[in-house]
């Protein structure tokens, strides 16, 4: 029993050296199991208190981390396109294993996007690790 449960009985009953009756010890046990309760509530809290601190950490790092690939969108967006191609010739080009399919043949581009070269191609830029 906590100093401060045997302190509130004592306070409670001040003749308990006496002898305790039924009721005393009735009393003693409910602090007891009180005590033993907020013990547990504490225990509880606190885990729950970690819990926020690593999601929160978790949060901050991933806001940084959208911040960044914003950045890097941004940039890319604001890049002016290299070429353009046309969308239907690009689409033959795409899975290389296909027997009929024209992957590393000649594929036409343009610097501006006149006729059905309208899909611009832009380069990216080099991300750093």
């Amino acid at each position: 029993m906590s100093k401060a449960i045997e302190y509130a009985v004592l306070l409670e009953y001040p003749d308990r050296d006496r002898g305790a009756s039924t009721f005393d010890v009735n009393v003693a046990a409910e602090l007891r199991r009180l005590d033993a309760e907020v013990a547990e509530q504490c225990r509880i809290n606190a885990m729950g208190a970690e819990r926020e601190l690593a999601l929160m950490a978790k949060l901050e790092a991933s806001q940084r981390e959208n911040a960044q690939l914003r950045a890097e969108l941004e940039a890319i967006y604001s890049t002016e396109p290299a070429l353009f191609v046309s969308p239907g010739q690009l689409a033959e080009h795409e899975d290389p294993d296909e027997p009929s399919s024209k992957a590393g043949e000649y594929l036409p581009a343009r610097k501006t996007s006149a006729g059905f070269f309208t899909l611009p191609l832009i380069p990216l830029p080099v991300r750093k690790s």
